[in-house]
C-alpha cells in the first residue's frame, strides 16, 4: 500500500514539475516569437498578408 501512495506522490510531483517548468518554458519562447511578429507588424515591418501567414506558422509549431 506504501507503494502505491509514492508512486501516487512521485506522479503528481512529475505533473507538477512538467507543468511548471516544462510549460513555461515553451510558451514564453512562443509568446516571445508572437510578440516579436506583432511589434514588426505594428512597425509596418510585415504586411496584413505576412503577419497572418506567420501567426499561423507559429500557431503551427507551437501545438507540436
Amino acid at each position: 500500500m506504501m507503494l502505491v501512495w509514492l508512486v501516487v506522490l512521485v506522479g503528481i510531483g512529475y505533473l507538477l514539475y512538467r507543468g511548471l517548468v516544462g510549460g513555461v518554458g515553451s510558451s514564453l519562447t512562443g509568446d516571445r516569437a508572437l510578440e516579436e511578429l506583432r511589434v514588426a507588424y505594428t512597425r509596418g515591418d510585415l504586411s496584413d498578408e505576412e503577419f497572418e501567414e506567420r501567426r499561423a506558422k507559429l500557431s503551427r509549431e507551437e501545438s507540436r
